[in-house]
C-alpha cells in the first residue's frame, strides 16, 4: 500500500515539475534594460587650468549598437576668480575662457549598465582673455631708487591642444544620467594677442547631470 502511494506521489511530482518547466520555457525572456543613445547634460561643477568657477554643457551619441564608441562634444565657460593671488593685491580680473572639446568616449564594456567607465581623446579649442602684470619703474630725480608700480594688461588668449578624458557614467534609470569626468593634456598652440607662448598644461574636471533620449 505504501509503495503504491509513494509511486503515485512521485509520478504526480514528476508531472508537476515537467509542466512547470514547460511553462517557464514558453514564457518570453525579459530583455535587459536598454539605455538611449543620446545624452544631454549640464555640469554645475566645472573647473579647468584657468580657474574653478565654471559651467558646462555636453552632448553624447553612441556610434555603434554595442555602445562602445560614442561621439562626445562638451562646451564650458570657466572664470579665473583667483586673479588677486596671481597678480597681487587689489587685482580683480575674472578672465573668462570658453572651451569646446569635441572627441570620443570609449566604453570598454559598452555603455549599457548602471555604472560604466569610459576613456577617450578630445581636441581642445579655447578662447578668452588673460590679464598679466607688467612692472613699471619710476626713477626719482637725482636718485637711483626706482619703485615698482604694477600695470595690468588684458590680452586675447587662444589655445589649441589635446586632452585625454576619463569618466564614470552612472545611469540610475533609463533616462537619468549622472557622471564625473577628469581630463589632462597639453597645448599645441598657446597665443596671447597672436604671439606664441610656451606649451602649457591643460586640465579639466566636471560633475554632470543629464537626460538620456
Amino acid at each position: 500500500m505504501n509503495f503504491k502511494v509513494i509511486t503515485i506521489a512521485m509520478l504526480s511530482m514528476s508531472t508537476a515539475i515537467s509542466v512547470s518547466a514547460q511553462t517557464i520555457a514558453e514564457e518570453p525572456k525579459k530583455e535587459k534594460a536598454k539605455y538611449a543613445e543620446n545624452v544631454l547634460a549640464i555640469a554645475p561643477i566645472q573647473l579647468s587650468e584657468n580657474g574653478v568657477a565654471g559651467l558646462g554643457f555636453s552632448y553624447e551619441r553612441s556610434l555603434d549598437k554595442a555602445g562602445i564608441i560614442a561621439l562626445y562634444v562638451p562646451l564650458s565657460v570657466v572664470m579665473n576668480t583667483n586673479s588677486e593671488q596671481r597678480l597681487g593685491s587689489n587685482a580683480h580680473y575674472n578672465d573668462p575662457m570658453v572651451y569646446v572639446m569635441p572627441g570620443l568616449k570609449i566604453y570598454p564594456t559598452g555603455n549599457q549598465g548602471l555604472a560604466k567607465y569610459a576613456i577617450g581623446p578630445s581636441i581642445v579649442f579655447a578662447t578668452g582673455q588673460r590679464t598679466e602684470s607688467i612692472d613699471y619703474y619710476y626713477a626719482y630725480p637725482y636718485s637711483s631708487y626706482a619703485p615698482v608700480y604694477p600695470t595690468y594688461i588684458t590680452r586675447q588668449h587662444n589655445i589649441l591642444g589635446m586632452m585625454i578624458n576619463q569618466s564614470l557614467n552612472i545611469n540610475p534609470t533609463p533616462h537619468l544620467y549622472v557622471g564625473t569626468e577628469f581630463g589632462f593634456g597639453f597645448s599645441y598652440l598657446n597665443k596671447l594677442d597672436g604671439i606664441t607662448q610656451q606649451t602649457t598644461g591643460l586640465v579639466q574636471f566636471s560633475f554632470k547631470v543629464g537626460y538620456r533620449f
